[in-house]
């Protein structure tokens, strides 16, 4: 299930998430990756369609539950 549920997503949607998962904000996570910050909001966006979620807390909720590690 928990396979399934990440395989929807993108690599780039993955990593978005999980670095928005971990408290970073959408400005730190575009210079980590070298994209603008109206990209990450765009996978961002696109990663709470495909999850059937609406907002960061519900993302956060989706990885834990999924067991994906958000520690820094």
């Amino acid at each position: 299930m928990v396979v399934a549920q990440l395989a929807v997503l993108s690599n780039r949607e993955r990593e978005i998430a999980i670095a928005i998962g971990r408290g970073h904000s959408t400005t730190q996570v575009g210079r980590h990756f070298g994209i603008s910050v109206r990209t990450v909001e765009s996978h961002l966006l696109n990663a709470y369609r495909k999850l059937g979620i609406h907002n960061r807390v519900d993302l956060v909720r989706r990885l834990l539950h999924l067991g994906i590690d958000l520690e820094p």
